[in-house]
């Protein structure tokens, strides 16, 4: 009835009825199958990029069985994914001790911190996940364009990032001033 919806309007009710979870599963079975289909015609990615929520995370194994069954029936393999997280999420799975991520990390997945710069920043998510990617947030790129604290501090992280052979991904399209 209301159309198509952000997921800005859903998510939150998903997640605070549970109904993530089931959800969660049904995305990444679409998107796996959307890549298989986009391989069978020559145009696939060379990653498909799925947003995690912190109970999917929880989950611990259940999302660790998932990923496995859901890769294999698609044809697939686990590093033909990339999850991101939000430095949010992180903040709240590391004080839950989850390895999830870590686990995931071993199977091939690669793991990208989503908005990095804009809320929970730490340089310590990078060395207890390992992760592969960084992915910048467009405010905090706007920001580095609009002063030199901004450009400093961005040329931090991508140097930072660079010698942890971290890739960076910037997020967003540049403002139209």
């Amino acid at each position: 009835r209301l159309g198509l919806l952000p997921a800005s309007a859903f998510v939150p009710t998903a997640e605070r009825t549970g109904a993530i979870i089931p959800l969660g599963r049904w995305v990444l079975d679409r998107a796996c199958r959307q890549m298989q289909q986009w391989r069978d015609e020559g145009v696939a990615p060379p990653v498909m990029a799925i947003k995690l929520s912190l109970a999917q995370l929880k989950s611990g194994p259940e999302l660790i069985y998932d990923v496995l069954r859901t890769t294999a029936r698609w044809e697939l393999a686990p590093w033909d994914l990339r999850f991101d997280v939000t430095e949010a999420t992180l903040a709240q799975t590391k004080w839950t001790h989850n390895d999830v991520l870590p686990r995931l990390r071993e199977l091939g997945v690669t793991i990208a911190i989503d908005d990095f710069g804009t809320e929970y920043s730490s340089f310590d998510y990078l060395k207890t996940y390992r992760v592969n990617h960084l992915k910048l947030a467009q405010s905090f790129i706007d920001s580095a364009t609009q002063d030199a604290a901004g450009a400093n501090a961005l040329r931090a992280i991508v140097n930072f990032a660079r010698d942890l052979d971290i890739g960076i991904i910037a997020e967003g399209q540049p403002s139209a001033d």
